[in-house]
């Protein structure tokens, strides 16, 4: 019986020592292999940066982005990983996208990547300037959400000037606070549908109406004024907008109205886009 006995566990302990030395075979081998692994990231050419690209700018330089990322030729490119988990397993630079959107007021989204081999693509997202307001020591450029893009002392010349927002705290990359949303989100949707229809063209060539808009402005009444400077004539128009719902349409027929000059023989006056129908009223 004890021979039996004494057979039976000699067989156990041999197969428990044979188990051993194969997971001692498998570990040796896994760290070797994750040696060989970690010198080839750390010496093969190609995980060391040769170029570095950047797209998506329009306001902002890429050389001017690439500048602030602190990031050389020659660096490796797993140098600069981190940032969070999720940026770590996507091999994005977290840190440099953060730093990027706090010193860039422009930069709405940036994503700086490793892209292999030798390089790294930094793809930008810019907001979109729409106008400007004043604020008591100057001016402040924004975008369609409200939030604050440039400020300065000097008057934007490539903007249209939104009238009658009192900004209370005017902070340079922060959204605006106000006392009067409603109005400055009415005067931008009107902004953006002049955008749109610029950008539809339906007709009269290559014309577009946002250059030729000097001012905007929304009153507590819900009542929208713009102001527009006749491209053939220099004359100022004053155009008057009711509802919000028929903004896209009455921009698509002011652009090309004004395109071909259907104004430059009218005296002064306000051109009434409140109604069905848009009446010129004349002052004289």
């Amino acid at each position: 019986m004890n021979k039996g006995y004494d057979k039976i566990s000699g067989y156990f302990q041999k197969l428990i020592e044979g188990k051993c030395k194969r997971r001692h075979y498998v570990v040796m081998i896994t760290v070797f292999l994750l040696l060989v692994m970690t010198m080839l990231l750390f010496s093969l050419p190609q995980m060391y940066i040769k170029r570095v690209t950047v797209t998506g700018c329009k306001e902002l330089s890429s050389d001017q982005i690439t500048t602030s990322t602190g990031i050389l030729i020659g660096d490796h490119l797993l140098a600069h990983i981190g940032g969070g988990i999720v940026p770590f397993f996507s091999l994005r630079y977290g840190n440099i996208e953060s730093d990027l959107c706090e010193e860039y007021p422009y930069i709405q989204e940036v994503t700086v990547q490793v892209n292999f081999p030798s390089a790294v693509k930094i793809t930008v997202t810019e907001r979109q300037k729409i106008g400007y307001i004043e604020i008591p020591d100057g001016y402040a450029v924004i975008d369609k959400d409200g939030y604050v893009l440039e400020m300065g002392e000097t008057v934007p010349t490539d903007v249209v000037l939104i009238e009658g927002i009192p900004a209370q705290a005017v902070v340079l990359g922060e959204k605006l606070d106000l006392t009067q949303q409603t109005n400055l989100n009415t005067s931008i949707l009107v902004l953006q549908a002049i955008v749109n229809a610029d950008a539809n063209r339906q007709g009269s060539g290559d014309f577009t109406l946002m250059p030729c808009v000097q001012s905007v402005q929304t009153i507590d009444s819900g009542t929208t004024f713009i102001s527009v400077i006749l491209p053939n004539t220099q004359k100022v128009m004053l155009v008057r907008l009711g509802s919000i719902s028929s903004f896209s349409e009455k921009m698509d027929w002011l652009r090309y109205a004004v395109s071909i000059g259907s104004f430059d023989q009218v005296s002064d006056g306000v051109l009434d886009m409140t109604g069905e129908e848009n009446t010129y009223r004349s002052m004289q």
